[in-house]
């Protein structure tokens, strides 16, 4: 990851170019460390969740190996307030994530064997059912020889319906995240090893990531203990589930 373990990387907007055509129509702005980021603004009363779920998620997956594309705080600057391609840009800090050069986008589980997928898929797996993840989106790295990555976590938490992020209970439907199919095998090493860093997952891992979210999205500390405390208490839940694939998809 380019953040430390207690505070985020910041970068400055320096080029925009272009607009996603997608329902948050975030921002591909190239920033002032040379790198192309995908920005989605924090606004209060329209997407108070995703730039928060965002910083979450990638950090619970920092934490447990699991490979999420890099992040960075990117302050708009000289773009404050202005509009580019009907989108204004936010003058409060947005969340950026680093492009990936030459990425498939998928939301299907493939190239299993290829570039150290098998270790990196278990970890994935669990950090989708942690993060109670929904509209599950991966990147295949082809110079990399299809390495893959998370990306696109906004709506995790269940946070896509009104009035937000839910935090539903795994004892619920809706707090079982339904997972794209594992079409082959994986060794049983690698998902042990998911689940060893399940099981390691501690509280004092993630209590970093309160002070990550800009001051200037009001976020409480008594919410974002709430969103941590969450995913701790999804640890078992998680592990049951990686034991499962494990025995559905191990040799």
């Amino acid at each position: 990851m380019i953040s430390d373990a207690t505070s985020p990387h910041r970068v400055t907007m320096r080029y925009l170019i272009r607009v996603a055509n997608t329902g948050e129509r975030p921002v591909l702005c190239r920033c002032d460390d040379e790198q192309e980021y995908w920005c989605k603004s924090f606004e209060p009363g329209i997407n108070e969740d995703t730039a928060v779920n965002e910083i979450v998620s990638a950090e619970v997956g920092r934490a447990i190996g699991a490979p999420v594309c890099e992040w960075a705080i990117v302050n708009s600057e000289e773009f404050a307030g202005t509009s580019f391609e009907g989108r204004e840009i936010s003058d409060a800090p947005l969340f950026g994530s680093r492009v990936v050069q030459t990425a498939q986008e998928k939301d299907t589980l493939d190239y299993l064997n290829r570039d150290g997928n098998q270790e990196r898929i278990p970890r994935l797996v669990a950090l989708w059912y942690l993060c109670n993840a929904v509209d599950i989106q991966v990147l295949y790295k082809q110079e990399n020889d299809f390495q893959i990555f998370s990306f696109d976590h906004g709506y995790w938490f269940d946070s896509q319906e009104p009035p937000g992020r839910q935090l539903i209970s795994f004892h619920q439907l809706a707090g079982r995240p339904e997972i794209p199919a594992i079409p082959g095998h994986i060794k049983k090493d690698n998902w042990q090893a998911a689940i060893k860093a399940v099981d390691a997952l501690e509280y004092s891992d993630l209590h970093h990531i309160t002070d990550m979210i800009p001051p200037e999205w009001n976020q409480s500390k008594q919410g974002m203990d709430e969103i941590l405390r969450y995913v701790m208490g999804r640890k078992g839940y998680t592990i049951e589930r990686l034991t499962h694939h494990m025995n559905q998809t191990s040799r």
